[in-house]
């Protein structure tokens, strides 16, 4: 489901450090990945990033110059890899960034959703000798997001990316989609003192 050539854009789901590794490498084509530009790699995954390269990207803000170098590898017809999510998160399914939406948008790319299932935990089992089941599927592409009128308003990028992201997780195992929670709450609380 991975067209050799034209650009695409490979969404996938990330709970380990392991799938950008996965979505560059099984490809029968050059992904650029997409990563986070503000943090550092560190162990063994700092010498494979710097041996193989990304598009780093700060998180948390419109990083204008991640962005463009990943239009820029659309708009010559290569392949880019992208987690909606917009990091890695245990266990997984958090709400989608408009990244990818808006990437699809402004080049025509479609977007292959990949599911990774068997990866939490995996680099530990493979430690200890237990060979780890790690399954990747590969979805039919998504059309590229057709906005209404020239430019895509938030709630249509969102809405795609929404889209991109619930084709991803149709991929992934039952198994895996019983380690995500219904519903995650966070909650904080500001305690001054009567001085």
């Amino acid at each position: 489901n991975i067209p050799k050539e034209g650009p695409d854009i490979l969404a996938g789901n990330h709970t380990a450090y392991i799938e950008p590794i996965l979505m560059t490498a099984f490809p029968e084509r050059l992904v650029e990945p997409i990563g986070a530009g503000d943090l550092p790699f560190e162990g063994i995954i700092g010498p494979v990033v710097d041996l193989y390269g990304f598009i780093p990207l700060n998180r948390g803000n419109l990083d204008r110059s991640g962005l463009n170098k990943a239009l820029d590898v659309l708009k010559q017809g290569g392949a880019i890899g992208i987690f909606p999510e917009g990091g890695t998160w245990s266990p997984g399914k958090m709400q989608p960034q408009i990244g990818v939406a808006l990437l699809s948008q402004r080049t025509g790319a479609p977007v292959v959703p990949i599911g990774f299932s068997g990866l939490q935990g995996s680099f530990e089992r493979a430690m200890k000798l237990k060979r780890p089941k790690l399954l990747m599927r590969v979805g039919k592409p998504i059309p590229a997001l057709k906005p209404t009128d020239s430019n895509a308003d938030k709630e249509q990028l969102l809405g795609y990316a929404h889209k991109v992201l619930d084709a991803v997780f149709e991929l992934i195992t039952e198994e895996e989609k019983n380690l995500i929670p219904v519903e995650s709450r966070y909650s904080l609380s500001l305690e001054t003192s009567g001085e």
